[in-house]
């Protein structure tokens, strides 16, 4: 009995570091996901911003989604400014011991005057989980302009192809 449960303490410190870093992974997909959502509730609600000593109200906020750059970039128009970005690109999704790719084609989504608007009615973003060379899917954010809705899959097995 003992000597079982000894190995199974061993064998289970094997696996538990990747474990540790799926999960870190998870949560930026869900951070960026959150942020998007935030953006969109934001752009369809027509949510006012306060800037210094004004009120305004931004006339259209972007999502831009860069696979090429691996970069998923907010912001917004006001009347004031031309552009103000609220945030760089997807930091906290790597570190020495794992990484987030984003494949897929380059997403531009925004929303004016109530509507969202993006190249395509709906479009996949894909999140790969990458380590010591080796990737596996990771979720999959999805969007549909139609419906004004964004979804979060996230894979939960080594599959092939994405969780759709």
């Amino acid at each position: 009995m003992w000597i079982t449960t000894i190995l199974f303490l061993l064998i289970r410190g094997w696996f538990q570091p990747s474990n540790i870093y799926v999960s870190q992974a998870e949560n930026c997909l869900q951070n960026i996901y959150g942020l998007s959502q935030s953006m969109i509730y934001a752009g369809l609600t027509q949510k006012w911003l306060q800037q210094e000593d004004m009120t305004t109200f931004p006339e259209q906020y972007h999502i831009y989604v860069d696979t090429t750059e691996q970069k998923i970039q907010t912001a917004y128009d006001t009347i004031i400014d031309q552009e103000i970005f609220l945030t760089s690109n997807n930091r906290g999704c790597h570190s020495n011991n794992y990484q987030v790719l984003l494949t897929g084609s380059n997403t531009h989504i925004y929303i004016q005057q109530t509507n969202m608007i993006a190249n395509s009615f709906t479009g996949n973003i894909y999140f790969n989980f990458c380590q010591q060379g080796e990737c596996h899917p990771l979720g999959t954010i999805y969007y549909d302009t139609r419906s004004h809705q964004l979804q979060v899959r996230l894979c939960w097995s080594d599959q092939t192809d994405f969780c759709l």
